[in-house]
Order: structure tokens, then sequence, then C-alpha cells
């Protein structure tokens, strides 16, 4: 982790434009509204060279992220590494919002981690410009060894240490045409205060895009989860021990996610705090001055919709495979899925892509 802090009355400026610039791009001139980033590559080693950080005080960074994206940075990229499915995410929120492919663009990416949506953005826009942010520099510090190893070039990408909170401290307003967060919004206590960031770092027309966990689906799956763990009392074939614990994880998980109240100690431990409401996004898009809202599913397939989900769970959770459970059980998610209608299941979202348009 980053030990170096600052000391009380100790700041690090950087003192003109010409220091701005030696990061490469003469772009970033009119965008950058600090003057306290530093190449951490100076600070702590060759390694980090090309990171740069306001360095905030190690504190702050807890604040905000535990452990799994820091020390288990590498533990956490390996498991959860999807580059492909990602790129298959974004090329279809890019069609959804009518926005050309290889178009030049000034995009920032939030929670960048260790590259799932930063290297499908380079590939789609390899005229653009991405400033990929995250406040792990562990994580960050992985992104910049797949970009070495993908041999992308330099000039096309920057990768700053960044509160998301806070970009306004970071770059002037209007700044941005297009800010995407691959699955970040569910880990802050306060969205809302990040979305009214991506409001003003986005340009006239520009769009902010999503993918976060929604309430709907997951809460249909709680209650056949609790189905099944009840169902397996009377039955001759058992579900596995880790399988009943994963199913009342996921529960207890979904339950507590719920609450919209995030004072509860509960969330300082927890790195998922959110699941959210379709109505969450519509009132707080049009309350912070979004011209329009679209939540879509993830998915396009939905005859196995609630199957794909559990298996996914059971995958990343325990890395147990989903036709591996007895017969019977998967007769109970089964009836879920040939119950609804696909145009029902599209408002059962498990998970969804938001796009907000300024």
């Amino acid at each position: 982790m980053l030990n170096r802090t600052l000391k009380k009355g100790e700041t690090f400026g950087v003192k003109s434009n010409c220091e701005i610039t030696s990061m490469g791009h003469h772009e970033l001139v009119g965008i950058i509204n600090t003057d306290a980033l530093q190449n951490l590559g100076n600070l702590l080693g060759k390694k980090y060279d090309d990171i740069w950080s306001p360095l905030y005080k190690q504190s702050e960074i807890n604040n905000h992220i535990h452990d799994q994206f820091t020390v288990k940075a590498q533990e956490y990229a390996k498991k959860y590494q999807n580059i492909e499915y990602w790129e298959y995410l974004l090329r279809k929120v890019l069609n959804n919002a009518k926005i050309k492919e290889f178009e030049k663009k000034m995009i920032l990416d939030l929670g960048s981690g260790a590259g799932n949506t930063t290297l499908p953005l380079l590939e789609i826009f390899n005229n653009s410009i991405i400033i990929a942010t995250d406040l792990s520099v562990e994580l960050l510090y992985i992104l910049q060894n797949h970009l070495k190893r993908f041999d992308v070039k330099n000039n096309s990408y920057k990768l700053i240490q960044c509160d998301i909170h806070e970009l306004n401290k970071m770059f002037k307003n209007n700044s941005f045409d297009i800010v995407v967060g691959g699955a970040i919004l569910h880990h802050l206590y306060d969205p809302k205060k990040v979305l009214k960031q991506c409001y003003y770092a986005l340009n006239a027309e520009g769009i902010a895009s999503f993918f976060e966990p929604f309430e709907n689906g997951n809460m249909l799956l709680s209650l056949l989860y609790q189905f099944i763990i009840s169902q397996n009392e009377l039955e001759k074939e058992k579900l596995p021990d880790s399988v009943i614990n994963i199913f009342k994880q996921l529960v207890n998980d979904f339950k507590i996610r719920s609450n919209i109240n995030k004072n509860s100690d509960i969330f300082k431990l927890l790195d998922d705090k959110w699941i959210f409401k379709r109505n969450y996004f519509e009132d707080i898009s049009k309350d912070i001055g979004f011209k329009s809202c679209q939540i879509r599913p993830l998915t396009t397939d939905f005859k196995k919709y609630f199957e794909k989900q559990s298996l996914t769970y059971l995958r990343l959770g325990i890395g147990f495979e989903y036709d591996k459970l007895p017969l019977w059980s998967r007769e109970i998610i089964k009836l879920a899925d040939v119950t609804f209608s696909e145009e029902m299941k599209k408002d059962l979202l498990t998970e969804g892509c938001i796009i907000l348009k300024k």
C-alpha cells in the first residue's frame, strides 16, 4: 500500500503547465484542475512510474476501500478479470447511445481496477485519450503491466490515483465526452455524490454509463434460494454444505444491501454496499439535471436468465459448477425461468446498465 502520506502543512505542487504536460498529453492542460499530482515512480520506485497521484493519506484511502483492492489486489484481479465480456458490454452501450466507435473522445474511466473497462475502451477508441482512475495504487500497477504487455501506446492513456467523490478537485468542468464506471457505484457509501461529480465532469451532451446490480431480480433469486435451503431437508440428495452456505450468504447480503440507509456499522465491513432499485437512478439523475436515464439489462438471452445468474454466483463465490447441483434444486430455479416471460425478465434485473445523458 501507499505509505507516503502528507505531513501537516506539507504540499506537493505542480508548479506550471509544463509539469502537467510532462504527463505526456498537451490536451491534459485543458482538463487538469489540481496542483498536487505527482509521479509515484519518483517516490515509490520505477515500478510505479507514470502512475500519478495527489498523494492521499492512508486514512483517506482506508475510508473507501478495503484489503481486497489493495493487499489482495492480485487475487481480486485474477478472480474478476474478464476483458472480452466487458468489451461486449461497452460496445452494446455505445450502440444504444449512438456513439460511433473510433471517434476521438476524452474518456474518464472510474474505478478502472486491473483494466476490465480500460483495455476495451482503448481498443474501441484507439485515437482517444482514456484517463484510468482508481484509489488503489496496487490495482493501477497491475493495469500498468497489462498495458505494457499488450503494447498499448502510452500517449493514449494516463493512470491516476483518484478519489472519485472529488472529481472537481482533479479535473475542470466539462472535460469529458464519456464517463464509464464498471461495477463501481455499489461499493460507495454515497453514489449520488459521485453521479453529481460525473455531471460536473461531462461536457454538454456527454454520457455516463455504469454497470450495477439490481434488487428486482436478485430478491426473486433470494426467495428461490431460501426455498431450496428449506426443501433440502426433505430431499435424499443433499446440497453440499458449501452451496447451502453461499445461498445463505447471498440471501443475507441482498437483505442488508437493499437498505438505503448506509449509516450502520455493518457497511464499514462490506465492500459491496448497494443493490439498486430502478427508481434510485431515475430519481437521482433527474434531480442532478441529466437529460435522460436509460436502464437496460446486461444480457440479451433471457431463456435461462436465473440459471445463468446462479451459475455466476456459485462459480465466483465458491468455484462450484451449476450442473453439479442436485437435479431437484436446478428444477426449482428452472421453474422461475419458464414461468416468467422474457419481457418480464427484462424488468426483473439482476444486473443492469445505466446510461445517463447530460
